[in-house]
């Protein structure tokens, strides 16, 4: 359910895109077996701006208590597999720092097997794959 529109949509796309980040993350599930994820994440320290990631696209903010005393907490807004996909494609056109990322992201989502969302083991090829699109995406965020 995509609620952005309009302007609403033109500022959370450029502030993604300045304060976002799009990453594969790389775990294991609960048999042990390797699993890659895309997810996208906002942080910052106003949490009302994240709320309104999360009004307008769902997903779930996690707030960071420092132990800082003068530091303010940070909050962190973020979508997983094919949410962070709906949501990269919705701001894809206001994008400019992270459009390369993105491009990569909509390959390595639409390229899930039949093993995703499943306790199967990914086969060699599959992994090798998913890895080499993990280490392409840090790579473009050294650009």
């Amino acid at each position: 359910m995509i609620k952005a529109k309009g302007a609403r949509l033109a500022y959370l796309a450029g502030f993604f895109d300045g304060e976002g980040c799009v990453t594969v993350v790389k775990g294991k599930n609960h048999l042990g077996n390797i699993q890659y994820s895309l997810r996208v994440i906002v942080s910052n320290t106003n949490e009302y701006v994240l709320k309104m990631y999360q009004f307008s696209f769902g997903g779930r903010i996690q707030k960071h208590k420092h132990n800082k005393p003068k530091w303010r907490d940070c909050y962190f807004w973020q979508l997983s597999s094919t949410q962070a996909y709906t949501f990269l494609k919705c701001v894809y056109p206001y994008l400019t720092l992270k459009k390369s990322q993105a491009d990569l992201a909509f390959e390595f989502q639409e390229n899930q097997s039949k093993y995703d969302g499943s306790n199967l083991k990914l086969n060699d090829r599959e992994l090798s794959i998913r890895e080499a699109q993990r280490i392409l995406m840090q790579d473009l965020k050294r650009l």
